[in-house]
């Protein structure tokens, strides 16, 4: 007996049950044509239409088939009703896409789908973007992207959209009658029931395990209805789910779709009964494969979790058991799983949290340190934006990022940190102190606690749409999930005490069993705390055997004669405060003592702020490196080691708030990171170029600020430029007075002389290009410094010459003095320093990357090849080598034999 038999049996007897008849009799007309709307959002999809409703209640019968007869009036309602409606939510309107250009949970989801680099990632960008739309074929692949997105958008949604879809189907223009004939109960129940298809498998034991149906002989038993609407969706996994015409409407679909597709078609063999269930599925693709295995484990699970809760689940214990599943088979044509799956790389978990928790990845002596207060100030950050979002109730777009900005500095700077650290019994030969880092901000709610246990897990939807709200510049630090997790491995004796306003208070203590360390929760009640307060124990040798040189004033006053203790804690924490968190606009108190914003030189500076390109900086011009440079993300230091010639001819702090952490700095928030450099110099350099009023105002000499712009950015708005003064000398001497410029090669930083490492070099070299100089460089000689500071070095003179022709000569005993001063073991290129060797020169366009040029950062127009050492082959080799590169890219039209002979000729006469 069919479901809808065994309703239609029952109505006959009874009239109220009739009224459960009718009602479905409408829906199931109803819902049969509005399914059909789903196809256009979702083509490549397989098919959500009634079709799909249909072979959903054809699975239930099978796997309850002698239980059919058993069966309520109401539950024979509710499980076909269910059926037609679970889906319904993929129905989506015109105004339901209209409302996602003001979405910013939409704007979350396309920026998960860039970050995690799915298969719709590139569809994410061409959206965010909008951009590169300048023929009908952009503008169709634009809407194919829009309808991929909107699809798995709405997708994710869909099964709490069903359900209320179940309440008010008048939203999609289904005329589903509503009246008091049946119990509203009765469709609140359906709706659980619905939306309980999308949710976890678990949420099937929330629902009331049994309620009452239309009469005194009916009842309804929602879990019962929710577990097999679960299994029959499970279940529909036959081939032929896929419209082959929809398909085909459209561009190229994501993978996962075609995927999806490949899964349905591998099924070779299906069989399910009220006592078994076998299905084989043959491959043809890894993908198909790999979905088709993930497929099978869903269908596993579900059916061990329910025959673990039977009891909890079906009506009662007449009803018989699940079947059993004997066989879920998965082939890949022509490869070889591992275990039955398909190959993949799998992670010690152990040795992968001893790594990421250990001090491999840490160069400080205590990291943890720095992650506790940092989580202290974002928590703060956090709990202050909440306060100004709740002041502004939601209006704070119509703010400007200036007065925003204030209030919020304002208000972080009432807040606080109490930071204590103090002495505790020492034992042995150790030293122990008790630290403690308490905030006065959000707390964690026990959903926190269960994100700092999971290691690495992203932030929550919640806490995302929070920070959604958030501009750059007040977003705080945190991204990585780990920091804590070095506190519980490095520190034998943690306490985390928390507790969210209003909310439960919960103190955490870590159990050290083993490497990886246990954890006991306990609740506290306590209405006057709120925050989060870590406390833990640290301890060091009585006399360390290394001392970082934050330490060194301890040092200094240490006698190992007289003294039977070496302290230094106290120092690295002080130190590690105020370097790191100098910027910080939050009061932080080691003590009760703030002593952070006294005797540093950043401080000091004004502060101007770039919203457009994020970054906060008190710059200055200074070409000759006069200054250092600090380098901050968020307010907290970072350290820019590679940063090696300075920030661009500039000096000074640069504060970035652009992006998130994880994309500038390394996993222990104390370094740049080394691949980001580039960018980091390319978002000064736009900053120093877009600031021009307050870089100068903050330099010193004006003249060598005019000079910088005009050289670097051709922005000139008098000849001040020209008053610069290098080696003593206007530099309006060097551009209209052909006086040299010295420049010297190594030894020590000379006042008469430019270093040509320089950045003033950069400078020198791209005005003469802009004003199209000849420039003729002059070997002056060899000199000898003390070896103690630096040995030899060697010195030329450029001489410019404003021609109009930027023709360039250079000394061949520069060039040769070069060359000798290189590793021959490197390809070098040199500037063309004769007519007659331009037809086996190099255009500066023809350089290939890895040929350094000898006199960078001179561009000149044509090169010579310097042979390379003769380890790697003969003179004349290297000659027929070179020619090859010229030929194959067009550069030179001579044949081989001229072309060796003359690239011999050159080189002869350089070392004649």
């Amino acid at each position: 007996m069919a479901i809808e038999e065994r309703l239609r049996s029952l109505a006959q007897t009874n009239s109220n049950y009739s009224l459960l008849l009718a009602q479905w009799e409408f829906d199931k007309k109803l819902l049969q044509r509005a399914l059909n709307a789903v196809s256009t959002t979702f083509p490549h999809y397989s098919l959500h239409d009634s079709s799909h409703s249909s072979t959903i209640i054809t699975q239930i019968e099978k796997i309850i088939l002698p239980d059919i007869d058993k069966l309520s009036a109401t539950d024979c309602w509710l499980l076909l009703e269910s059926c037609y409606w679970h889906d319904a939510g993929m129905i989506i309107t015109k105004q339901q896409k209209k409302d996602l250009v003001n979405d910013k949970e939409f704007q979350i989801f396309l920026d998960e789908h860039i970050e995690f680099q799915s298969d719709l990632s590139i569809h994410a960008k061409k959206i965010k973007n909008k951009t590169n739309i300048e023929s009908f074929d952009d503008i169709l692949q634009f809407s194919d992207s829009m309808m991929f997105l909107i699809a798995d958008y709405f997708r994710r949604k869909h099964p709490k959209v069903s359900g209320e879809y179940v309440y008010n189907p008048e939203l999609i223009e289904v005329k589903s009658p509503r009246n008091y004939l049946i119990p509203s109960r009765l469709f609140g129940i359906m709706s659980e029931i619905v939306e309980c298809h999308g949710k976890d498998r678990c949420e099937i034991l929330r629902l009331p395990h049994t309620n009452d149906g239309m009469d005194a002989n009916d009842y309804a038993h929602p879990r019962y209805v929710a577990a097999l609407l679960r299994l029959g969706d499970l279940l529909d996994i036959d081939d032929g789910r896929f419209c082959e015409t929809l398909m085909a409407s459209i561009g190229d679909v994501p993978k996962t779709s075609i995927d999806h597709k490949g899964k349905h078609d591998s099924v070779t063999s299906l069989y399910i009964n009220c006592d078994l269930i076998e299905i084989v599925s043959i491959c043809k693709e890894y993908g198909s494969y790999n979905a088709q295995r993930g497929w099978f484990d869903y269908i596993a699970d579900e059916f061990h979790f329910q025959k673990n809760n039977w009891n909890n689940i079906s009506p009662n214990n007449k009803y018989k058991t699940l079947p059993v599943i004997s066989k879920l088979e998965c082939k890949l044509i022509d490869h070889i799983g591992i275990d039955n799956a398909p190959p993949k790389i799998k992670l010690d978990i152990k040795r992968v949290y001893d790594y990421i928790t250990n001090t491999s990845i840490y160069n400080e002596k205590y990291p943890y340190i720095r992650e506790i207060i940092q989580n202290a100030i974002d928590a703060t950050i956090y709990k202050v934006w909440s306060d100004i979002d709740y002041k502004f109730q939601g209006r704070i777009e119509e703010y400007c990022d200036i007065e925003l900005r204030e209030q919020f500095i304002n208000l972080l700077n009432k807040e606080k940190i109490d930071i204590l650290l103090h002495p505790l019994t020492s034992f042995d030969d150790k030293l122990k102190y008790r630290l403690s880092v308490r905030d006065y901000a959000t707390g964690m709610s026990l959903e926190d606690v269960k994100k700092v246990l999971n290691v690495g897990s992203p932030s929550s939807s919640k806490r995302k749409r929070f920070l959604n709200s958030m501009p750059n510049w007040a977003k705080p630090n945190g991204f990585f999930g780990i920091g804590l997790q070095s506190v519980f491995t490095m520190s034998d004796d943690v306490v985390i005490k928390t507790r969210c306003p209003y909310g439960s208070g919960y103190i955490i203590e870590v159990i050290k069993t083993g490497s990886n360390p246990d954890f006991k929760i306990r609740e506290f009640k306590d209405d006057y705390f709120h925050g989060t307060e870590v406390a833990l124990s640290i301890s060091e040798n009585k006399i360390p055997t290394s001392v970082p040189s934050s330490a060194s004033n301890v040092v200094r006053s240490f006698d190992p004669f007289c003294h039977d203790k070496l302290e230094i804690i106290p120092s690295i924490i002080a130190d590690l405060i105020g370097q790191t968190f100098r910027s910080s606009p939050i009061e932080l108190l080691l003590n009760g003592d703030n002593f952070l914003n006294q005797n540093t030189n950043d401080e000091e500076e004004v502060f101007h702020t770039d919203f457009t390109n994020g970054m906060d900086f008190a710059l200055r011009v200074d070409l000759e490196s006069k200054y250092t440079s600090s380098v901050y993300y968020k307010r907290s230091k970072i350290e820019a080691k590679f940063l090696t010639s300075g920030l661009s001819g500039v000096s000074g702090v640069v504060d970035l708030f652009c992006d998130n952490a994880g994309d500038w700095v390394t996993i222990n928030r104390a370094e740049l990171k080394r691949e980001k450099l580039g960018d980091l110099l390319d978002l000064i350099n736009l900053v120093v170029k877009e600031n021009r009023v307050h870089i100068t105002n903050n330099t010193d000499d004006k003249s060598e600020a005019a000079f910088f712009y005009y050289s670097r950015f051709d922005i000139k708005n008098d000849n001040l430029w020209q008053d610069y003064v290098i080696n003593g000398i206007p530099v309006k001497d060097y551009f209209f007075s052909e006086k040299p410029i010295g420049f010297h090669v190594g030894g020590l930083r000379n006042k008469n002389l430019i270093d040509f490492n320089s950045y003033l070099t950069v400078c020198l070299a791209e005005l003469c290009v802009r004003l199209k100089y000849s420039v003729r460089f002059i070997f002056t000689g060899e000199h000898e410094e003390d070896v103690r500071y630096g040995g030899k070095y060697h010195t030329f003179n450029v001489i410019l010459n404003d021609d109009g022709k930027e023709n360039i000569s250079v000394d061949k005993a520069l060039i040769k003095k070069g060359l000798n001063s290189k590793s021959r073991q490197l390809r070098y290129v040199i500037p063309c320093y004769h007519e007659d060797y331009l037809d086996i020169s190099l255009p500066v366009d023809k350089v290939p990357l890895w040929a350094f040029n000898m006199l960078h950062p001179w561009a000149f127009n044509k090169f010579l090849v310097a042979p390379r050492d003769d380890v790697f082959g003969s003179r004349l080799e290297d000659a027929r080598g070179v020619y090859k590169y010229y030929k194959d890219h067009d550069v030179t039209v001579l044949d081989v034999d001229v072309f060796v002979r003359k690239y011999m000729d050159m080189w002869e006469d350089m070392y004649s």
